[in-house]
């Protein structure tokens, strides 16, 4: 028998979880108490609690920064696209140059770039999706009045209002790219 780290009753030494306060693994230095320090009665609830908002926050985190990716790429594979457009803009200058590859590639620019968008901009969607699932789970597991973490000091994200204008570019850029392609497709014709 040995003593739980976090409460300090005797447990098994084989136990992975405390019988008397829930623990995981309660042998590891990760719960380890300090004796002479005093923890209040749900010492072990808030640890959990605590795990599961890093669990949530990290989820949240990885999403964001996931779509923060998906803009550069957009971003820098568009500029390609653009730049590459130009080029053969300006050989249709010259008629008498212009190539039926040159052609061809003209009229398939349009077509890649919207198509790149539109795949950064699902992509995007469902970062978007995946990060609202992860508060709403939150919500579920931190109730606005948890004698643990509030709403208020602990949010998983910011208010609604700054995720609203935070999310404006990752949602508005990929459909300016793909109306401006569009627009490029029947006008270069």
């Amino acid at each position: 028998m040995v003593s739980c780290r976090a409460c300090g009753k005797d447990i098994s030494a084989s136990a992975r979880i405390c019988h008397w306060c829930g623990s995981e693994d309660p042998l590891t230095d990760d719960y380890k108490l300090p004796s002479a320090v005093w923890y209040p009665k749900g010492a072990a609830q808030f640890r959990q609690k605590q795990w599961l908002y890093e669990r949530f926050r990290v989820r949240v985190e990885y999403e964001v920064t996931l779509i923060a990716h998906r803009v550069a790429w957009l971003l820098a594979g568009e500029a390609f696209f653009f730049t590459a457009y130009a080029n053969l803009l300006g050989q249709r200058a010259n008629i008498d140059t212009f190539s039926s590859q040159a052609r061809a590639l003209f009229n398939l620019l349009p077509v890649l770039g919207f198509g790149v968008a539109l795949a950064v901009w699902c992509a995007i969607v469902a970062a978007n999706s995946a990060v609202n699932k992860q508060r709403n789970a939150a919500k579920l597991v931190f109730p606005s009045d948890d004698e643990f973490f509030s709403q208020d000091l602990l949010s998983v994200q910011t208010g609604r209002f700054a995720r609203f204008l935070g999310r404006i570019p990752a949602r508005l850029l990929p459909l300016f790219f793909m109306g401006t392609w569009v627009f490029l497709f029947f006008n270069g014709r």
